[in-house]
């Protein structure tokens, strides 16, 4: 049986001297973001511009996107430019009732932490057919 240590457990226990846990991995303050966007036949492949988190924010893993019964089988997803699926993958919102998705489940490991620039934007893409009602898109994340 072995004993191992978790990197930020190391730096801040086993490191002679004791190495600086960055603050919004130990001790900083969490912040939420909210997003609510008002869809009126919204065609596939639209994007959602729906923040941007400050230079430092790491995503904690924790999120939700809800919307109303959008209709034609519309697909939402919740990423960055270039990594459009990096938060939530693309799930059906528009399949005959509202829809709630938990982010951080379906999310990639290395989705979890990611720590922000301060000029990335958090979108949401549409896909499959044009969509209509109300998205709601809610992030935490911890700033130092």
């Amino acid at each position: 049986m072995a004993t191992v240590y978790g990197v930020n457990y190391t730096l801040a226990y086993r490191t002679v001297p004791p190495d600086h846990v960055h603050a919004s991995k130990w001790g900083g303050r969490v912040v939420r973001f909210n997003e609510i966007y008002e869809a009126a036949a919204l065609e596939s492949g639209s994007t959602i511009y729906a923040f941007r988190p400050p230079k430092g924010a790491r995503w904690t893993g924790m999120g939700k996107i809800w919307s109303d019964n959008l209709a034609n089988n519309t697909t939402l997803a919740v990423g960055i430019t270039g990594a459009t699926t990096k938060f939530g993958a693309a799930t059906n919102h528009g399949g005959g009732s509202a829809v709630k998705t938990e982010l951080g489940l379906a999310a990639a490991i290395d989705a979890v932490d990611y720590e922000f620039d301060g000029a990335t934007d958090v979108i949401i893409t549409t896909g499959t057919g044009a969509g209509t009602g109300t998205i709601s898109l809610e992030m935490w994340f911890a700033i130092a």
